[in-house]
């Protein structure tokens, strides 16, 4: 299968290789909700999904084969969950356009509230990916898969990215 979010492949560059290839995964968060582990499911309207970690491979992310589990990458500052939309089967994505902004999520434990959801074309999201991904700031978790699904090429123009925000 493809890589999902080829656009993805700034995240990799956001992350210096010497201190991300050190940081243990479980301090990527330097403030935020405590995450004890490495995060293991995702509860949030419509998704309930099992989360394993993925890394930067050729620097692109690829999300789990499997379209019911969640890959978890992190970095200071921002953390991303990423899936598979499968057209006419769905995945733990499938619906991830339609969750409401301020809807609640948990990430093993750990409380979030939905800030925004929205629609991106591939081009733009490369474009946005040093803000959407940024390593300084307050910590944020990002939930990010395939949309726009055109059958006269067989890919997928979008990406769905919501982005939520430590409950209080």
């Amino acid at each position: 299968m493809r890589r999902l979010l080829p656009a993805l492949a700034v995240l990799a560059a956001l992350a210096a290789p010497a201190q991300a290839a050190q940081e243990p995964p479980q301090r990527v968060l330097d403030s935020g909700p405590p995450l004890s582990r490495v995060p293991t499911r995702l509860v949030m309207a419509g998704v309930d999904a099992r989360v394993v970690p993925v890394k930067p491979d050729a620097g692109a992310l690829t999300p789990p084969a499997d379209p019911s589990v969640l890959g978890w990458w992190g970095v200071r500052g921002t953390t991303v969950l990423l899936g598979h939309t499968v057209r006419g089967v769905g995945g733990a994505l499938g619906r991830l356009a339609d969750v409401p902004v301020g809807s609640h999520a948990t990430l093993s434990g750990a409380r979030y509230v939905v800030a925004r959801v929205e629609v991106v074309p591939k081009p733009e999201l490369a474009r946005r990916a040093p803000a959407l991904f940024r390593r300084r700031g307050r910590p944020r978790l990002l939930v990010v898969t395939c949309g726009g699904y055109d059958p006269a090429t067989g890919e997928y123009a979008d990406n769905v990215v919501a982005v939520l925000r430590p409950a209080p």
